[in-house]
């Protein structure tokens, strides 16, 4: 068990060794956690204001190309979601950070859970707001403040995002009930397909995203802040072939390439999905330590 005046941040991130550079953003690996991570220059309203537009929710490439045609997937993945943790946990107040339009929370609710977000994108939040009746605060978790405290957090695509992982981290933990939970889906930077596919590998791509993870090193990072892992899963993911062109049309360095993604995306065969093997996907289940 942890002592309270043990409780801080362990490691600042200070000694990274430079790795490569992509999109002209440095990417480091650092020496005592072993955390991946990219280094932002602006403050966080210039970063968010900026990263997080409409643009990023509608215009493809390492965006969304139309976030709102997924609503489906996301809804399905909540309650796919929902449906693990009641193995575990009864449902009760779970709060959703970087809810989008709340597509997932909204699966969440569907299933019995009592549901908050919070969501930077200020049309996001009116969305799932006005459209779907969800409480989503428009903010960014690092300046969120509440004095409730949730049974759950998820945080479903969103970990390798933050400005501050660490202040993230935190505030999880001080908001998380005794014994609350943490649900993260994220990508495993030494995965197989990762490794194969190097700097070109789909998940760097700063700076929208600034952190990542691998199996060990996520759970480093939790563990720094009174989070550990109890459970572990590869999800099996669908994705439309409009969201994954627009992908690799933002990847391809080929014109041609690019000119051939966009006429799939935008075909009869966009509004399509397929299954995505889970081979550099996971999720992971934190739970809240403790103090003496």
């Amino acid at each position: 068990m942890l002592k309270a005046k043990e409780y801080q941040k362990i490691c600042d991130c200070q000694s990274g060794i430079k790795r490569f550079t992509k999109n002209s953003f440095s990417i480091y690996d650092c020496q005592i956690c072993k955390h991946r991570f990219a280094k932002v220059d602006k403050d966080l309203h210039q970063h968010i204001s900026e990263t997080y537009n409409d643009l990023y929710f509608y215009g493809g490439n390492d965006g969304y190309p139309d976030y709102l045609l997924d609503k489906e997937i996301l809804i399905n993945r909540g309650k796919y979601y929902s449906k693990i943790l009641n193995k575990l946990i009864n449902t009760g107040k779970v709060l959703d950070i970087g809810s989008a339009s709340g597509f997932v929370l909204k699966g969440f609710t569907e299933m019995d859970w009592d549901g908050v977000g919070v969501e930077p994108n200020k049309s996001m939040a009116e969305y799932g707001r006005s459209e779907l009746n969800l409480n989503i605060h428009n903010t960014s978790f690092e300046e969120f403040e509440s004095e409730e405290k949730f049974d759950l957090i998820i945080m479903i695509q969103v970990i390798g995002h933050f400005y501050d992982l660490h202040k993230v981290l935190n505030k999880s933990h001080q908001l998380l009930k005794d014994d609350g939970l943490i649900l993260v889906e994220s990508w495993d930077r030494d995965s197989r397909v990762a490794r194969l596919f190097g700097e070109s590998w789909h998940e760097y791509s700063p700076p929208s995203v600034l952190h990542w993870f691998s199996i060990k090193s996520i759970q480093s990072v939790f563990e720094q802040h009174g989070l550990k892992a109890i459970k572990f899963g590869r999800p099996l993911k669908n994705l439309s072939i409009k969201h994954a062109s627009s992908l690799l049309e933002g990847k391809s360095k080929s014109r041609l390439l690019k000119n051939l993604y966009n006429i799939l995306g935008n075909s009869i065969l966009g509004k399509f999905t397929f299954l995505y093997a889970p081979l550099d996907l996971f999720w992971m289940i934190f739970n809240k330590k403790k103090y003496e």
